[in-house]
């Protein structure tokens, strides 16, 4: 490879390290000759938003948010708000949601999850909007470990190990949740953290009925893991040719990361029992004192 295109290699690779930020554009976007990219939808399946990919930019139209533009090259994310739409109101969802899917654009992987702090290494909670993900990340953080994602997590193998980037957010909780974890103060904001985590187990979370049943957790074999993570990964383009990244790293992840089924009832007061169960099943941990959250509140 000659100086430039290394030069320019590089410069691509630097770039997607960079945490992207927002700039306010002028004029109107323009994306009618970019071809459609892939489709989000909200919990009640409601298109909300789509990707396009032009041969410069790469676009995605929020609709209740705005339109965003950016490129490989840059951190740079210039944004056309929606009609009555503020930037306060841009930033809030682009940390929200926003962030992860540019940088899933832009090389990386994203996956709606949130995450905690082991001295292992990462734990993520995954599922489905309602499942719980935000409650038991932020109650990890009530029993010594510290959360590292509310709702998004961005990931990539690095030294062919997985690891994740701790982005900045703020823990959104159920008022129930905030009540019985956080009191009535709003949650506080976290600023990203430095370097690269490695993911160590992520559960994929399922509530049920029947408060008085246990938390039950199995390991899910690693063919079936794959399928049981896509529905909560983001892939900004389904083009084949551009999918085939994504698949790779997400069967690599199947693989190499243990992957478990966690079926539990939604009792705040069982959320000990819900740590204990998590912590136990994951490999290296010591499983915690059942009690150690009802004592920390």
């Amino acid at each position: 490879m000659s100086g430039g295109l290394a030069g320019a290699a590089r410069a691509a690779r630097d770039a997607t390290t960079a945490m992207p930020t927002l700039e306010l554009a002028s004029g109107q976007p323009d994306f009618r000759q970019a071809r459609e990219g892939s489709v989000w939808t909200d919990i009640d399946g409601r298109v909300c938003g789509r990707s396009y990919i032009g041969r410069d930019r790469r676009w995605l139209d929020w609709f209740e948010t705005g339109v965003l533009a950016f490129t490989d090259r840059s951190p740079r994310v210039q944004v056309w708000p929606a009609s009555g739409v503020t930037l306060d109101d841009v930033e809030a969802e682009f940390e929200r949601m926003l962030r992860s899917i540019v940088l899933q654009a832009q090389g990386w992987q994203a996956l709606h999850a949130g995450a905690a702090l082991t001295p292992d290494g990462a734990v993520l909670f995954c599922g489905p909007t309602g499942s719980g993900k935000s409650t038991t990340a932020y109650a990890f953080g009530q029993i010594g470990w510290r959360q590292l994602a509310d709702d998004q997590v961005v990931w990539r193998f690095d030294g062919r190990r997985a690891r994740m980037l701790q982005l900045p957010f703020t823990p959104v909780l159920p008022p129930i949740s905030q009540v019985h974890l956080a009191g009535p103060a709003a949650p506080l904001r976290h600023s990203g953290g430095d370097g690269l985590i490695p993911i160590v187990a992520i559960y994929v979370l399922h509530q049920r009925t029947g408060r008085d049943r246990p938390a039950a957790i199995s390991r899910i074999p690693p063919a079936r893991a794959f399928s049981q993570l896509l529905p909560y990964a983001h892939c900004f383009d389904v083009k084949v040719e551009a999918t085939r990244s994504f698949t790779g790293d997400y069967l690599t992840l199947a693989h190499d990361v243990p992957v478990f089924t966690l079926a539990y009832s939604p009792d705040l007061e069982r959320l000990p029992e819900l740590m204990h169960a998590i912590v136990s099943s994951a490999s290296g941990m010591e499983p915690a004192p059942v009690d150690v959250l009802a004592r920390s509140r």
